[in-house]
């Protein structure tokens, strides 16, 4: 645990959690996690704003458990914590489906060498805050992945919307095919009625319509009348005694 001096923050005097107004409907959520409640206190002041909401965690298991449930616009992870320092609760939070792209960014007091970036990028992370911590920079990096998200978010709900219109248009075009599949007819004198509400003879009504061919043939029953030589079942010829010779 390192503890944070940042300009323009005094965590001694600034304990207390604070409210933030603006769009409460639908904040963009950030995840700080830090061992150091201190910590976390002074990162979720410096990350609110209007329209945002922050969650706490003091361990990388309890991060895990919050991003399994949240989708988070961007997660200020602590580097050096007990039981699970940040570069593994970063690779484990990689494998959680669906958080496979969760902007990660290092908050650390580790000297900056390769060494730490280098594993720091390879367990998934966007980028690196040294400490002590700049406010101004701490704001304008989580402006930029806040605006991400938001826009994402809108592409996807647009997305959805999309989808629900072309089912609901699926339904409809299958609705009409159903219709354009029914006939009235009348269980009475058979007349059918046309798409223009006439009723008429099902003769009528196949010969009004321009698109449909009919072909002439004959059904078996009529066959039988009109052609009977051609219905009539052909004898088996009788096998003949064999001659003797």
């Amino acid at each position: 645990m390192t503890a944070y001096f940042t300009r323009g923050f005094r965590p001694e005097w600034d304990t207390e959690p604070r409210k933030v107004t603006g769009d409460t409907a639908d904040p963009v959520p950030i995840l700080v996690v830090d061992d150091s409640e201190t910590n976390r206190i002074v990162l979720e002041r410096m990350s609110l704003a209007p329209g945002r909401v922050v969650h706490q965690a003091e361990s990388g298991a309890e991060a895990l458990k919050r991003a399994e449930s949240c989708d988070y616009a961007v997660v200020l992870l602590d580097v050096q914590m007990p039981d699970m320092d940040g570069f593994e609760t970063a690779r484990r939070l990689r494998k959680i489906p669906g958080r496979e792209h969760t902007p990660i960014i290092f908050v650390t007091a580790i000297d900056r060498t390769d060494a730490i970036l280098f594993e720091g990028y390879a367990a998934g992370a966007v980028d690196f805050i040294f400490k002590p911590v700049s406010a101004p920079i701490l704001r304008g990096k989580l402006t930029s992945f806040v605006d991400l998200y938001r826009n994402r978010r809108t592409v996807l709900r647009q997305l959805e919307q999309i989808r629900r219109q072309n089912e609901e248009l699926r339904q409809q075009l299958e609705e009409i095919r159903t219709l354009q599949r029914l006939l009235p007819i009348c269980v009475k004198c058979h007349k059918v009625r046309s798409d223009e509400g006439y009723w008429q003879t099902l003769e009528e009504y196949i010969r009004n319509m321009p698109d449909l061919m009919l072909s002439h043939c004959l059904c078996s029953e009529c066959q039988k009348e009109v052609y009977p030589e051609l219905s009539a079942q052909p004898q088996e010829p009788t096998a003949s005694a064999p001659e003797n010779s």
